[in-house]
């Protein structure tokens, strides 16, 4: 409780700049903390994040990508944010409600789609930037029209799926739809490649991949017979929004909070009594003086050891007063006056002739103020 006590005394002494850094670190920690959790969280469990084939819940691909492998199609989960490019042309890639993405992935992105890559991506919250396209449609919050356009898989890609059934949670705002519907899917060439925009990522994800003519659509939006198709697991995680963040941004972010935590340790008072030093206090007074007294008991010539204890103590009572006591009445007086019992004053008035009385008087003495080791000397 005491220690409690000391940490609040000690907060509250603290200047306001520095109890508002403090805070301030505190808080981008526990929200970093809260990230990683949660990201731990979503990962273990057996459904995952939306739109990954890790995950078996209703809104997860794991179905999808068991279908592709059936169907011929090798499959490959691609762990890294795909900043650095170096994409296979020759694969499909499918990106699915990824979490935010930063300009370099979009650039890594588009230059796989124009050396001739074919690039399935989607999402409600993705922005047109992140479409990739220079001229992406435009979202509404509208449930798809579940007829497929013809030719919806791009070009040389047939398909006998014509109808899908999804969740409802958007689609791509078109005049050819019918009247309070939008289109699900929007295919725009770029380069040698193409990309497939899906506006609503349900009609592929295991709740309703065995729905309707579901899975011939996902397995047209594969491409070709054998074709490869990529999934970029490695683009989400993290969220959104810490995710828009630069990894630079984040990386200054954090030696800053690094800074200030050290800067921090160094400014603070500490908590608590200081450590003891090597030197040890010189013992009590009395102690002091009772000492004193046996060993000049011992030395010998008590009568001048008394005389002189007897003078030291005149000395000082002249010295404060301005005048010198002229009978021993006055030094004992004066000796009672500074403190001392009257026994040890009338042992300094009178003189001592043994060891009790010698260290009576030497306390009178200390009583009075002078010390006897100057006079012994």
């Amino acid at each position: 409780m005491n220690s409690l006590r000391g940490v609040r005394r000690s907060w509250r002494g603290l200047p306001t700049g520095i109890r508002v850094a403090i805070a301030v670190v505190s808080g981008l920690i526990a929200l970093n903390l809260a990230a990683l959790i949660a990201d731990a969280a979503d990962r273990s469990g057996p459904q995952g994040p939306p739109s990954s084939v890790t995950s078996t819940g209703p809104d997860g691909l794991a179905a999808y990508e068991s279908l592709l492998q059936r169907f011929g199609h090798p499959t490959e989960r691609l762990d890294g944010d795909l900043s650095d490019g170096g994409l296979d042309p020759g694969a499909t890639l499918v990106v699915l409600q990824p979490d935010a993405l930063s300009q370099e992935q979009v650039g890594s992105l588009r230059e796989f789609a124009q050396s001739g890559g074919r690039l399935v991506i989607g999402g409600a919250e993705l922005s047109p930037e992140e479409l990739v396209v220079d001229d992406p449609p435009a979202a509404a919050p509208l449930p798809a029209d579940p007829v497929l356009p013809p030719g919806f898989a791009g070009e040389g890609v047939s398909s006998d799926a014509t109808r899908v059934r999804t969740a409802g949670l958007g689609s791509w705002r078109s005049d050819d739809a019918p009247p309070g519907t939008g289109e699900l899917i929007v295919t725009r060439s770029t380069g040698s490649g193409e990309v497939l925009l899906l506006a609503d990522p349900s009609a592929v994800q295991n709740e309703y991949l065995g729905d309707a003519d579901n899975a011939g659509f996902a397995l047209a939006l594969a491409g070709g017979p054998g074709r490869a198709v990529q999934f970029a697991e490695g683009l989400r995680g993290s969220g959104r929004g810490l995710a828009a963040i630069p990894g630079s941004w984040r990386l200054a972010l954090g030696l800053l909070a690094l800074a200030a935590l050290l800067w921090l340790a160094a400014a603070v008072r500490r908590v608590g009594a200081p450590d003891g030093g090597g030197l040890q206090p010189s013992p009590p007074r009395g102690e002091y003086v009772d000492a004193l007294g046996s060993l000049l008991s011992r030395s010998g010539g008590e009568r001048e050891l008394t005389e002189a204890i007897r003078a030291a103590a005149s000395r000082e009572i002249t010295r404060r007063s301005g005048r010198a006591p002229s009978r021993s009445e006055e030094l004992a007086a004066a000796a009672v006056a500074g403190g001392a019992s009257e026994a040890d004053a009338a042992m300094l008035a009178t003189g001592a002739s043994d060891r009790d009385g010698m260290v009576a008087a030497a306390r009178a003495l200390a009583a009075v103020g002078d010390d006897p080791a100057e006079e012994g000397g």
